[in-house]
């Protein structure tokens, strides 16, 4: 009789030699779907972290610009009043040095809309610039006060940017002292 019978024990290799197959190939899609999940994941991050830094830096260079046009301006408006109480007359602001006036108050509302009063360093920058404003004080307050403000803004974007891989963002709200 001519024909071969296959021997059962070869049989039984191959099948469970397919199924082994098939089972890497389905744990391989198991895996790479779930790498893929986890890219995606750290890509948003990723991205919102750069939209995060951009917009505070954009807020820092905006309150900056402030800083620096009160200052200009408050340095010219006192130097004019200072001349003019040093010739011991009657003091009338002119329309000038009134402009200057109301340009700093403008400019004073603008950054203090800018600043989160519960955050100390920014309470403190503002406090800083009423002090002045009401005494027509020095400015070496605001500038101590906006130096130490800008130096944390800038380590916030920093922070804000890095990130743990596995899902934990550094991305936390902290006071500035």
């Amino acid at each position: 009789m001519g024909g071969t019978s296959a021997n059962p024990w070869l049989i039984g290799i191959a099948l469970l030699s397919a199924l082994a197959a098939w089972t890497a190939v389905i744990v391989q899609l198991r895996i790479a779907g779930r790498q893929m999940q986890t890219q995606l994941r750290i890509a948003a991050r990723q991205s919102r972290a750069t939209v995060i830094s951009t917009s505070r830096q954009r807020w820092i260079d905006a309150l900056r610009d402030d800083m620096a046009e009160l200052l200009a301006v408050g340095y010219s408006y006192r130097k004019g009043l200072g001349q003019m109480l040093g010739s011991g007359l009657r003091v009338t602001l002119t329309g000038e040095q009134e402009a200057m006036r109301q340009r700093l108050q403008m400019l004073a509302l603008r950054i203090e809309l800018r600043l989160d009063t519960a955050e100390p360093l920014h309470s403190a920058l503002l406090r800083e610039i009423n002090d002045h404003l009401a005494t027509n004080g020095d400015f070496d307050g605001i500038v101590d006060a906006a130096k130490r403000l800008f130096g944390a803004e800038q380590a916030r974007i920093v922070q804000e940017t890095a990130f743990d891989i596995r899902g934990s963002s550094t991305n936390r709200r902290h006071n500035s002292t």
